[in-house]
């Protein structure tokens, strides 16, 4: 019999590696988007900050250069408030594609972390909170599948001279 061996991994990239590829294609559809966005992100922080730029050089008080300077600060604000969210999301949907997570469907998973606010002050999400609030987002895995072991210290003859009343 053929023992079972428990596979580590030092980073989701190694576990990742070792699939096939349907797996990896399934993986990189759940993230395409994720990525697309950030890197709209970082293309609108980055003409937004050379905007700044700009008009600051060109800023008087009270012109329409230091009114447009605020909008522009705040656009700038409000896109890197966007990033910082999108990047949460990354990490969690990372983490959820973990096998000792075990997150079935990480879109939902976000969702209920979300609307339940289960996150820690860094921004990590609490996946021991969210998988007593959301138990069927999670899959089970058992260190012990397929192994069973015997009870050494159980002894038929002892247990017929039990019963026996011996």
């Amino acid at each position: 019999m053929e023992e079972d061996k428990k596979v580590t991994y030092e980073t989701f990239d190694d576990f990742l590696n070792e699939q096939d590829e349907s797996v990896k294609a399934l993986y990189d559809s759940a993230v395409a988007g994720l990525k697309s966005a950030l890197e709209k992100e970082r293309e609108e922080r980055k003409t937004l900050s050379d905007e700044i730029k700009k008009l600051h050089g060109k800023a008087e008080k009270g012109s329409e250069a230091e009114k447009a300077l605020a909008d522009t600060m705040q656009k700038l604000e409000e896109a890197e408030a966007r990033y910082t969210e999108t990047q949460k999301q990354i990490r969690f949907v990372e983490q959820a594609g973990k096998p000792e997570i075990g997150c079935v469907n990480s879109k939902v998973a976000w969702a209920v972390a979300q609307s339940e606010g289960l996150f820690d002050d860094e921004g990590e999400p609490k996946w021991d909170e969210l998988q007593k609030t959301a138990p069927e987002l999670f899959k089970k895995t058992s260190t012990d599948a397929g192994k069973t072991t015997p009870n050494k210290t159980y002894d038929i003859n002892a247990e017929i001279r039990k019963k026996a009343g011996l």
